[in-house]
């Protein structure tokens, strides 16, 4: 069965493709991929597109299928993100944001489950260090609005009964050092 959650981040994937098709045909675009994310062992792998001269969309992505022993830890994530750049040169220096989260998880700890999906709407700041031509370093962080919806069970709980928590909170939403590469 398909995880609710998971329609809408396929919704979500999808809108912004079509959306974004021409302005990804004639502009500069950016592959990168967050360091941060491949110390957790989380493969990742970003996008971003400039809009006009001062802005661009950043639509990233995160999975893990992470298994260790008795612990297992598995998510999809999806961050859009429409940036402003200070700088005359989108890629260079501060810039300032405003990011949405969509997230599915389940979580395995000593065979207490956490099993649940993920909604965040914040604000991030960043700065760009132009490396060469073509390469850049982006350090980024983030913080916002975060609800959460899980079920947790637990190993002496009856397997069918759980206890349903709908959670919201200000949260830290991202972390960031990215390499970036500029393809066009």
């Amino acid at each position: 069965m398909i995880h609710p959650a998971g329609n809408l981040l396929r919704f979500l994937t999808l809108f912004l493709l079509f959306t974004c098709t021409g302005a990804l045909s004639a502009q500069r675009i950016m592959l990168k991929t967050n360091t941060l994310g491949w110390v957790t062992l989380t493969p990742n792998l970003g996008l971003e597109t400039r809009l006009s001269r001062h802005n661009t969309l950043n639509l990233e992505a995160y999975a893990t299928p992470a298994h260790y022993g008795k612990y297992r830890w598995k998510h999809a994530t999806f961050s859009p993100e429409v940036r402003h750049w200070f700088s005359a040169r989108p890629q260079a220096r501060h810039f300032v944001g405003v990011m949405g989260l969509g997230s599915i998880y389940n979580m395995m700890l000593n065979e207490d489950t956490h099993e649940g999906m993920a909604l965040g709407l914040g604000v991030t700041y960043g700065y760009s260090i132009v490396l060469g031509k073509r390469w850049s370093l982006e350090l980024t962080a983030g913080a916002g609005y975060l609800y959460r919806r899980e079920k947790e069970q637990y190993r002496f709980a009856d397997p069918v009964e759980g206890i349903n928590r709908h959670i919201s909170s200000f949260s830290p939403l991202k972390a960031g050092v990215s390499f970036v590469y500029i393809i066009k």
